[in-house]
């Protein structure tokens, strides 16, 4: 977790992305899907009396490529300078771990032997994910620029995955390589899927897993949506990227407990898969989307109405972005979360203080505040009316 103030916004700068990746840059294929004006940062936190930061709010648009399916933010934040500053661990979301332990199910489910390789992890944050192979005693490598592991028999490589070669990092060995929802977060993914291509042979197999538009989409999650996230991978766009670089997707799933999660299993071998274009998913998620705006609208009208102090639940690193389409979030006395890290804590961009649950009051409303998945809101929902909270608003577009 990371606490920041507004001398640190003073020294962030935006680039704008040139355009599809996919397409080289063309802006014919390319049509507006979102407007965000002043959209607010996620996972920075502030001293409960240091100012708001006011300067935590960039202007953002979300862009859709017809022609590949893709969607990118045209706005970039200092990647130099925020992962600089950058504390959020895998360990500490409910919602990664869950995601980690099915990707490591979908592996070994799917890898014969797959404790006779050589494992690394793109984008390992603090060496969760390569913690679940205990019985490996296999080369492991963790590669991430504030990448961190306290098991001495897990390597790890500081560095932006940009600015390194895979081949002067792996074994001779056989090799797993791994990406946990680090993808989105490239400017640049043909270069990387480039890199990997080149390194891996037929006895390697890649598993990647990142947000999927298509849930994005269906399931009305727009608020996913952060600057963090400039790439917005769809099933057809992921496989066009791989299959330009020599790589095949042998297999898929998606994935519910962590946003809404693609997970694909990539290998040198050529194959045949039948993943069709869908003709329809700008239409739909431009649909989607007012409806998303409209059903938010709606709630914070509803809540405002008949407003009183309510408390909010779950201090997950999206709730500013749920503020954005749920104003009443910044009248909240104050959101539980358990988090002790967090504890005594605000976003930069927003007013209540993060108390822990020893402050929750049952006699007073609950507005669930961290929405990340279904799983995850009916989870909470459950352990607030096992608390015996009386009144519980889960916000949930497509109830």
């Amino acid at each position: 977790m990371t606490v920041l103030n507004n001398s640190f916004f003073k020294l962030t700068k935006l680039t704008k992305t040139k355009g599809c990746f996919l397409c080289g840059g063309s802006k014919k294929n390319t049509h507006l899907l979102v407007n965000l004006p002043k959209y607010p940062i996620t996972e920075f936190f502030r001293e409960p009396k240091s100012k708001l930061v006011d300067k935590a709010n960039f202007d953002q648009k979300i862009f859709f490529c017809k022609k590949h399916n893709h969607a990118f933010v045209k706005n970039i934040l200092d990647v130099n300078l925020i992962y600089k500053y950058y504390t959020t661990t895998s360990h500490s979301s409910k919602g990664a771990i869950d995601c980690l332990e099915n990707l490591f199910k979908y592996t070994t489910n799917r890898i014969k032997n797959y404790l006779s390789y050589d494992l690394i992890d793109i984008g390992g944050n603090d060496s969760t994910f390569l913690k679940f192979f205990k019985k490996s005693k296999n080369f492991k490598l963790n590669i991430d620029p504030n990448a961190y592991s306290d098991c001495k028999n897990i390597k790890t490589k500081k560095a932006f995955i940009e600015k390194i070669s895979f081949k002067n990092l792996r074994k001779k060995n056989k090799t797993l390589f791994f990406s946990s929802h680090t993808l989105e977060h490239l400017e640049n993914p043909d270069e990387h899927i480039s890199k990997l291509s080149k390194t891996m042979n037929e006895l390697d197999h890649a598993i990647f897993q990142f947000p999927s538009i298509e849930k994005m989409v269906d399931d009305k999650k727009f608020d996913q949506i952060c600057h963090q996230h400039i790439n917005y991978f769809s099933l057809y766009s992921i496989n066009i990227l791989c299959n330009k670089h020599g790589l095949y997707i042998h297999d898929y799933e998606y994935d519910e407990s962590h946003f809404g999660t693609l997970r694909i299993h990539m290998r040198k071998i050529r194959v045949k898969n039948k993943i069709k274009k869908d003709k329809m998913l700008f239409d739909r998620a431009k649909s989607n989307y007012m409806l998303f705006k409209k059903y938010y609208k709606n709630l914070n009208n509803l809540l405002a109405s008949d407003y009183v102090q309510m408390q909010g639940f779950g201090a997950g690193l999206m709730v500013p972005i749920m503020a954005y389409y749920l104003p009443v979030i910044n009248s909240l006395k104050y959101i539980i979360d358990d988090n002790p890290k967090k504890n005594n804590k605000k976003y930069i961009n927003l007013e209540p203080i993060i108390k822990n649950s020893k402050h929750l009051n049952k006699h007073d409303p609950v507005l669930i505040t961290s929405v990340t998945s279904k799983e995850a809101g009916r989870k909470i929902f459950e352990r607030l009316i096992k608390s015996g909270v009386k009144s519980i608003t889960l916000p949930s577009v497509n109830n």
